[in-house]
């Protein structure tokens, strides 16, 4: 049986995928964090796999933090929780046309009535200088600190 060509081509793919994020990873760590991963990790294989003849510790690291980004709610430690997404609604004010401010809310709707309230304003006297555009965007959070203190 012979594997079919895009499957390999995938495969290699996703290795490369895997190894890019376990380098973004450790990346992101400080010097003493990649140390205590190092240390962890070596320890932990050697001790669980029972080896006599380990694999280089490069090789070891590398296994662990895949394994821990395949599985990241059981690793906050090491794969950080996960980001959070939300919406904020805002308006952006115009003076004559020209932008002059950004008014950010958490509401859709206080938006969308201060946009329709300089509409109605334009519409009564076409001198009204001011008028807004509803304006949105996301805002993500994730962890601010390193992982190990």
């Amino acid at each position: 049986m012979t594997i079919p060509e895009r499957l390999i081509s995938y495969l290699e793919v996703r290795d490369q995928a895997r190894a890019d994020a376990v380098a973004a990873t450790l990346d992101h760590l400080s010097p003493r964090e990649r140390g205590l991963v190092h240390d962890a990790a070596v320890m932990g294989y050697v001790q669980g796999m029972g080896a006599t003849y380990p694999p280089p510790d490069s090789t070891i690291i590398a296994c662990v933090v895949d394994a821990c980004l395949s599985m990241p709610e059981h690793y906050p430690t090491i794969t950080g929780p996960a980001p959070e997404h939300r919406v904020q609604w805002g308006i952006r004010l115009y003076i004559d046309g020209t932008a002059v401010d950004d008014q950010w809310r958490d509401c859709r709707a206080a938006c969308e009535q201060a946009v329709r309230y300089h509409a109605a304003r334009r519409a009564e006297n076409p001198a009204w200088l001011g008028s807004a555009t509803l304006i949105r965007r996301v805002i993500t959070t994730g962890p601010t600190e390193g992982v190990i203190p």
